[in-house]
């Protein structure tokens, strides 16, 4: 029994080993970390169950079979984890209750006396075996709480058998299968177990003996399982291999091939059999292309992209195959084994050698119409299309009408070297089926399918290729033909490249009909400034012979007037009697009162054709300047005059200190009635501009009129209430407006005004 017990332990401690090695490679698997646990539990068990048997006294075999006792719970409490994670079965709160059921009969196992088994044992018997052997058994009454021990193990096992039937109804795997008959062989012997105890059975226990039994059976199917699924993997990694569209390679760590797929024969056009010799890190070809560094980190184990590379396998002097340039992107990636060791290589090819031509003639075209514009462009276009495409012809035509049914080329490029334009009908040809519609492709025998079309016939065409021109509205605009004397190959990568040929070219297209357009737009407005401009100037001419009129011939009869009106006041005083002298007195005002306004008028016109001459002007020496002069005309007022200092603003020095002089002045005046008059100067920000203001505590006036204020002869106040002819304010606005700025005031009656004015940069 010992010895056949111990045998069974080394079987579980292989187990143990084997398991454990299997958990920690790469993904972890916790189903066979669980089941390596399990079997390190039971030889720890079936060693202390051996000694149990050589037990000769009552203290050792209690000791001894409280360890047992112990280490048994603690694997029945991990088994149902196990099973759980086997069966990827977890019912809610039966693990958690049944591990707090087995936490307490460890509990209870190592406070006891005697153990969970036992209430008392009386004595240690000696049994002695069929073959002869003797072991130790221990006599004595079974406790109430063993049996509860018992119940919860049956529990464990019912669950364990439940869930393994559940995943053997959803796979049906031998493996499964087989793991149930483990466990039923563990029941039976269990039952056994229990009958011996009860005293039902006059034998020992082998109940430790089908737990052993179950333990390496299931061992033995989890091996089978993991054999199954490795050999699953296998086929499936071949299945992919040989039926993947790419290209794939399998290397030693050497460089030496190991396996291709059909994929990569058909690439190369040669056969595992013909590279046997050959070795891929010392292929020549490679290493001149400079693709050999890639290859080595993959070798060393750092999986890479590959860059393409034009490889021929003629060129290779160990393989010599046949002719195939090809452009050839890589991705390798090394197959390491658990300890890191590069087990094998496997190269994957992808042909891009379409994709390169197809991106090595969209560079083409974009670099050689990228510089160009107008009739260069179109040129331009058709030699780099004919000698991509390796056609005789191509050309750019557009409708020469929107209802035409003619196209008039833009570009031709004939045999080699650009040719003359040409119109032609669109009736009976390959192009009326391409205009307004989409791209059409004829790789051969165009000229039967269109004998109307005698330029087909005139050029020995075979195959055509025609894409309609759109312009961003939809509208159709024209087309773009190649033409060649021998079939079309690679039809669908021309139609590719044509089509976004086309919508450049239309782009351009449309580019110079908005360019024509705009010539047009650009002559009608010279000539539109041009009789502008001469308007103008005809009311310059007038305005200054107004001017001259004024300044002139109004100015001597005014004189005239108030010197005859003198002499009469004079000479004839004791004539005239007192109302006479008043009518004199009076013509003699108004003359003055007109001289006045002529020459107010004419300080407008000035203003307004004055040129202006920008620089920085200091505004607040200025206003300075001005308030000093009206105080040396009048030394008896008193006035609060506040003046920001150094406020400078970008405009003509002269016609500011015009602007500013009527400020002050209007100020000056308009506080003439003031107690206490006050004339303030500044400039704040509004919306990041800066603005200027002259403020005032005077007289101001009703804002409901003040869209009068900036009318040449405006005015708000009347001249027996403040004297002068409404015309500085006019002035001031006529310059700031000149300044490209503008001006406005804000006032209450009998409580001041303040006017802003902005000059912008």
């Amino acid at each position: 029994m010992i010895e056949s017990m111990l045998i069974l332990t080394g079987i579980c401690a292989y187990a143990a080993f084997n398991h454990t090695f299997i958990a920690f490679q790469r993904p972890f698997s916790v189903v066979h970390f669980l089941f390596a646990i399990l079997c390190v539990l039971l030889v720890a068990y079936e060693l202390l169950h051996s000694l149990t048997y050589t037990a000769d006294s009552i203290d050792i075999i209690i000791s001894r079979m409280k360890w047992e006792m112990n280490i048994i719970l603690i694997f029945f409490g991990l088994f149902p984890w196990f099973i759980s994670k086997y069966t990827d079965f977890r019912p809610q709160w039966v693990l958690p209750g049944l591990t707090a059921v087995i936490v307490i009969l460890i509990v209870v196992n190592s406070v006891q006396p005697y153990g969970l088994q036992f209430t008392n044992i009386s004595s240690v018997k000696q049994v002695e075996l069929p073959w002869g052997e003797t072991v130790s058994q221990p006599e004595g009454r079974i406790s109430v709480i063993f049996m509860l021990g018992i119940a919860a193990i049956v529990m464990i096992l019912a669950y364990s058998v439940f869930a393994l039937g559940i995943r053997y109804r959803r796979d049906r795997a031998r493996t499964t299968l087989a793991m149930l008959f483990a466990m039923g062989l563990f029941m039976a012997m269990a039952i056994e177990a229990i009958l011996v105890r009860l005293g039902v059975i006059d034998f020992i226990s082998v109940g430790h003996l089908s737990i052993l039994a179950m333990i390496i059976a299931m061992s033995m199917a989890l091996s089978q399982e993991m054999q199954q699924k490795l050999r699953a993997s296998e086929h499936r990694f071949r299945s992919l291999v040989e039926q993947s569209p790419f290209s794939l390679q399998v290397l030693s760590p050497h460089g030496r091939t190991v396996q291709v797929n059909r994929a990569w024969e058909n690439l190369w056009g040669v056969t595992l059999e013909q590279i046997a010799k050959y070795n891929l890190l010392q292929d020549q070809q490679l290493r001149d292309k400079g693709i050999m560094p890639y290859l080595e980190k993959g070798f060393a184990g750092q999986a890479m992209d590959i860059p393409p590379v034009l490889y021929n396998p003629a060129e290779n002097t160990v393989v010599k195959g046949p002719t195939r340039d090809r452009w050839i992107r890589g991705f390798i990636y090394p197959i390491k084994n658990e300890i890191g060791e590069v087990r094998e290589v496997v190269v994957l090819h992808e042909d891009v050698t379409e994709k390169k031509r197809f991106d090595d003639a969209i560079h083409l075209i974009a670099s050689g119409v990228s510089t160009e514009t107008g009739e260069g462009f179109f040129q331009q276009l058709v030699q780099n299309l004919a000698e991509l495409f390796a056609t005789q012809y191509a050309f750019v035509g557009v409708l020469e009408a929107p209802d035409a049914h003619s196209v008039k080329t833009m570009a031709v490029f004939a045999n080699g070297n650009p040719a003359p334009d040409l119109s032609y009908s669109l009736e009976g040809t390959p192009c009326a089926m391409v205009i307004g519609q989409a791209t059409c492709i004829f790789p051969r025998e165009v000229q039967q399918l269109f004998p109307q079309d005698k330029l087909l016939v005139d050029m020995g065409a075979e195959s055509y290729v025609g894409t309609p021109l759109f312009d961003s509205k939809g509208a159709p605009l024209g087309i773009i033909v190649l033409i060649d004397s021998q079939p079309l190959r690679n039809a669908e990568q021309m139609k590719a490249i044509m089509e976004i040929v086309a919508a450049r070219a239309a782009a351009e297209i449309e580019r110079m009909h908005a360019e024509d357009l705009l010539r047009q737009q650009r002559s009608r407005l010279e000539d539109m400034v041009e009789q502008r401009t001469a308007e103008l100037q005809t009311a310059i001419k007038e305005l200054e012979a107004f001017s001259y009129s004024v300044s002139h011939d109004l100015r001597a009869p005014l004189r005239s007037i108030d010197g005859f009106s003198q002499a009469l006041a004079d000479d004839y005083a004791n004539v005239l009697d007192v109302q006479g002298q008043d009518f004199l007195g009076r013509i003699r005002s108004n003359v003055q009162r007109m001289a006045i306004l002529i020459d107010d008028l004419l300080k407008l016109s000035r203003v307004t054709q004055k040129e202006i001459s920008k620089q920085p002007v200091n505004i607040s020496q200025l206003v300075a300047q001005s308030i000093h002069k009206f105080q040396e005309q009048e030394p008896s007022r008193t006035i609060e005059v506040s003046i920001a200092e150094n406020v400078f603003a970008n405009g003509d020095p002269d016609l500011l200190t015009i602007a500013i002089d009527n400020l002050v002045s209007n100020a000056w005046k308009y506080t003439g009635k003031t107690n206490q008059p006050v004339v303030k100067f500044g400039v704040e920000n509004q919306d990041k501009t800066p603005v200027y203001y002259i403020k005032d505590n005077g007289s101001g006036f009703d804002m409901q009129y003040a869209e009068k204020l900036f009318n040449a002869f405006q005015r708000l106040h009347s001249p027996n209430e403040f004297e002068g002819t409404g015309i500085g304010l006019a002035i001031v606005d006529r310059i700031i407006h000149r300044h490209g700025g503008r001006i406005w005031a804000d006032a209450k009656v009998k409580n001041g005004a303040v006017f802003y004015f902005s000059l912008p940069d």
